[in-house]
Parts: structure tokens; C-alpha cells; sequence
């Protein structure tokens, strides 16, 4: 099996996939040298289980987070009976990365016992 590292920003807040899992995409950037711009590619992820929990609950929009992956490619047939095919990477690890942002809790989200977020 193939796995990649990707380490980059959410760019939506995860999205359920299923009854077990969910997906988002991560914006990673590199410099071209040749054009001296950067440029911004987009990596399709899903988790499923535990992982997937863990995304949903703290994963968010704009969270810096880094991800090992295995790359898929399933296959299916749309609306019009066309053969199409989803390309993605499936998170092995998920790691919360420290940004230097101040995440803030939920202003809806009621305190625990102890007085914590």
C-alpha cells in the first residue's frame, strides 16, 4: 500500500460520509519558483471510525492538520448511468497541528462539571 503525508489547512468543516465516516479537503501551497507564485492543491480525505469521530468533533474550517493516507480510487455510476471515479486518500493518522491560532470553543456548547470548554 502507498501512503502520503499531507499536512495543510481544512478547507470546509468535515462532512458525513456514510454512517461511519466523513470527508474533507486539505489545501496544501508550494512556491513555484519558475512563476514565483504560489500554488494551492487540494487533497480529498476521508476518515471512517474512531478517526472519523475524532474529525468531527475538532476538526474545523481553516485547522492546520497533518494526515498519513492511503490513496483510493472507487468506482461508480451517476445520475445519467456513466461510469465515474471518486479519487481520494483515506486517513491512516490524523494529527491536530499546533498553529498558533486560538481555537475557540463553541459559544453554544455548554460548559462540562469541572467549568471547562
Amino acid at each position: 500500500m502507498h501512503t502520503t503525508t499531507i499536512v495543510g489547512r481544512v478547507g470546509s468543516d468535515p462532512k458525513p460520509l456514510g454512517q461511519v465516516g466523513c470527508y474533507f479537503s486539505i489545501a496544501t501551497e508550494r512556491y513555484n519558483g519558475g512563476t514565483k507564485q504560489r500554488e494551492t492543491t487540494w487533497s480529498r480525505c476521508k476518515a471512517f471510525g474512531k478517526t472519523a469521530e475524532t474529525c468531527q468533533k475538532y476538526v474545523t474550517k481553516g485547522r492546520l492538520v497533518g494526515v498519513v493516507a492511503h490513496y483510493e480510487v472507487s468506482k461508480y455510476k451517476d445520475s445519467t448511468g456513466a461510469d465515474r471515479e471518486d479519487h481520494s486518500f483515506v486517513i491512516d493518522n490524523l494529527e491536530l497541528m499546533p498553529d498558533g491560532k486560538q481555537h475557540a470553543p463553541d459559544p453554544n456548547a455548554a460548559p462540562d462539571p469541572n467549568g471547562v470548554w
